[in-house]
């Protein structure tokens, strides 16, 4: 928060100070519990095995990023310099190590990713779904422009062409129309100036999409989160 708030600026000593506390617990933390269970520590018979591995390497980004911040950083190259900003984007992964003290946080995580697979296919299917429905809306669109290119008499749709300009705004747009993001009355009005039926037509997308799909998609989610 501190660094976007000041771009260009280095941190301050205060937030150096807090960011090395926190910095040297976790190490600590860490060789204690190698002492502690020694050989076992990375054993495969640990059940805690993947836990210790991912605190290690929470520990080494963060004892990495230390080393780099006492260079001279105007020395370094560019890809030191990457690799510097992808060891502070492992940091923000230790918020995960206290999920395994919350139960009621580890079973909805633990929920999200056994629908992790759903997901895909979900998404999958609303894409099928909007790819047919956007084909024929640009259908229409090309045939409508073309007769009034041929009749000699072309109108401005710049909002029309704005969100059905192309195959890839017109999925953007339908997607829009049944996640929240867009008042599909809006997007269906610049195709009822058009035609007429494709008032009817979009009537349809909407509630196939919104009342069937989305509502057998959320209960796909539910059975596979409490499976």
């Amino acid at each position: 928060d501190w660094t976007v708030k000041h771009i260009g600026r280095p941190p301050p000593v205060l937030l150096l100070a807090v960011q090395l506390f926190f910095t040297m617990a976790f190490t600590f933390e860490l060789l204690v519990r190698i002492i502690d269970e020694g050989l076992s520590f990375l054993s495969i018979s640990n059940r805690n095995l993947r836990w210790n591995i991912f605190d290690s390497l929470v520990v080494i980004s963060a004892l990495l990023e230390e080393a780099f911040s006492t260079l001279n950083v105007s020395a370094m190259d560019v890809s030191a310099i990457r690799v510097l900003r992808i060891v502070r984007l492992v940091r923000i992964f230790r918020v995960l190590r206290v999920m395994r003290f919350f139960r009621e946080l580890r079973t909805m995580v633990q929920g999200i990713m056994s629908s992790v697979r759903s997901l895909v296919w979900c998404l999958l299917l609303l894409l099928i779904l909007i790819f047919i429905f956007g084909v024929c809306v640009l259908q229409l669109v090309t045939d409508v422009m073309n007769e009034e290119m041929t009749r000699g008499e072309p109108k401005d749709h710049t909002a029309l062409l704005a969100n059905f300009g192309s195959m890839l705004g017109t999925i953007y747009t339908l997607y829009l129309t049944i996640t929240g993001g867009l008042n599909w009355g809006e997007a269906a009005e610049h195709l009822v100036q058009l035609n007429p039926i494709m008032g009817v037509l979009f009537s349809i997308y909407i509630a196939f999409a919104v009342l069937c799909v989305l509502n057998i998609v959320t209960g796909v989610f539910v059975e596979n989160a409490n499976a």
